[in-house]
């Protein structure tokens, strides 16, 4: 008998299931991640999340949502949120923090530098956000969906040195949860 527990080894059709699934490749793995991130959203409109990774690892999360100490988003601690204002106005008005502006702030919160780093976003990021993961030294932009990358979004990013890159054909996970 093996010292290993990291598997049931009694349990043989579990094992053989898990050794035929795909191991999926490193950019999909922080993808996934990211979406499981996503879950933890409190704003009212639209759920994003931010992975910050450096040398294969996690350096820092964040999801978008009201900042630390203020009523959520889901709570009506936005106002902007809460009305009925058509999806990219009064922007000015959200009082929301960005999931790239959560994880490179909750990365130095903790004094772990982002330089060099890649960053997972399920949604594109705006220029605003695009400015902070300049300043913070990540290398590349890895997202899933996109939102409204502009041309200047684009070019700032460019300019910079930063890669941004859509992970093609991604298939979004199925997140279940019991109880």
């Amino acid at each position: 008998m093996s010292d290993c527990s990291c598997h049931d080894h009694g349990d043989a059709p579990a094992a053989a299931a898990a050794a035929a699934a795909p191991r999926p490749d490193w950019d999909t793995y922080f993808m996934d991640i990211a979406h499981v991130v996503k879950t933890r959203s409190n704003c009212s409109r639209r759920n994003v999340a931010a992975v910050i990774v450096k040398d294969r690892r996690i350096i820092s999360t964040g999801y978008n949502g009201t900042p630390r100490g203020v009523r959520n988003c889901n709570e009506g601690g936005c106002p902007r949120c809460a009305s009925s204002a058509p999806s990219g106005t009064g922007l000015g008005e959200c009082i929301c923090s960005h999931a790239e502006e959560n994880s490179i702030t909750q990365a130095a919160y903790h004094g772990i530098s982002t330089k060099g780093a890649t960053i997972y976003v399920t949604l594109s990021p705006c220029l605003m956000c695009s400015k902070m993961i300049v300043n913070a030294g990540i290398r590349e932009v890895v997202y899933d969906e996109e939102y409204s990358v502009t041309e200047q979004t684009k070019a700032v990013l460019a300019e910079a040195g930063v890669v941004l890159r859509r992970l093609e054909g991604y298939k979004r996970p199925t997140l279940v949860r019991n109880g």
